[in-house]
């Protein structure tokens, strides 16, 4: 499942660099040489400057080490692209899906392993749950044997602005509440100069986000292969 670039790094930027947990903090700042928080602005502009060293290797603390999106980048910002083999094996994946249809699609996922009649469709408590501290977001307001319309979803309030008429069967579902909190900030921290930095920085995630962003249903590695290229799909290691 991939996510927006500018929405992912965001989200990095407001959890591990100026976020709550002072242990994250520490570990950058001591790892990059941080003079402590940057902003998000300076951070962003840190990744587009120029690489001295790569930063697995050696103990020297240094700013430069942030710059440049490469195999030598930081996994928490490294490019979406770079993980489980995307780059090179494509055509492999049998299921590729977006962070904004996560709910439908790992539904999908479990009907086609035959998974969501018997475990998907009824929340399920998790009985050795232990909330994390950074965890904002509560668990679902469920009930054991609720039936659910995407994986693990918690109950949407209905309010006046809804258009949304249940049928009888939605009655008895429960639906997920689309969040925009977390485009909200992209707005508020994005300038229009930063914005650009980033998609020519994650040229690559966008090129396959842009694909996936909008379709309802999974694709396939292969397909998506096609579409970002004729011969993709040809060259690819089979």
């Amino acid at each position: 499942f991939l996510r927006d670039p500018a929405e992912r790094l965001l989200s990095l930027y407001l959890d591990k660099i100026n976020g709550s947990d002072e242990r994250w903090k520490k570990h950058f700042v001591s790892r990059y040489g941080l003079n402590g928080t940057p902003t998000f602005e300076a951070f962003v502009k840190m990744l587009d400057g120029e690489r001295t060293s790569c930063p697995l290797n050696g103990k020297i603390s240094d700013t430069r080490r942030l710059g440049g999106i490469d195999w030598c980048t930081d996994e928490h910002w490294a490019p979406q692209t770079f993980n489980c083999g995307l780059s090179e094996f494509l055509p492999r994946f049998k299921f590729i899906g977006s962070l904004n249809r996560v709910e439908h699609q790992a539904k999908q996922i479990l009907q086609h392993v035959g998974l969501w009649e018997s475990y998907g469709r009824y929340y399920h408590e998790e009985k050795s749950f232990v909330p994390h501290s950074s965890c904002i977001v509560p668990p679902p307001e469920l009930k054991v044997g609720d039936m659910l319309s995407g994986f693990q979803q918690q109950q949407r309030r209905m309010t006046k602005k809804d258009k949304m008429v249940p049928t009888k069967e939605q009655g008895t579902m429960k639906f997920a509440h689309h969040s925009t909190q977390s485009q909200s900030k992209v707005d508020e921290y994005y300038t229009e100069e930063l914005k650009a930095i980033v998609k020519r920085l994650y040229a690559n995630d966008y090129k396959v986000w842009n694909l996936i962003k909008d379709e309802e249903e999974l694709m396939s590695g292969r397909e998506l292969a096609m579409k970002l290229s004729s011969t993709c799909n040809e060259n690819a290691i089979r």
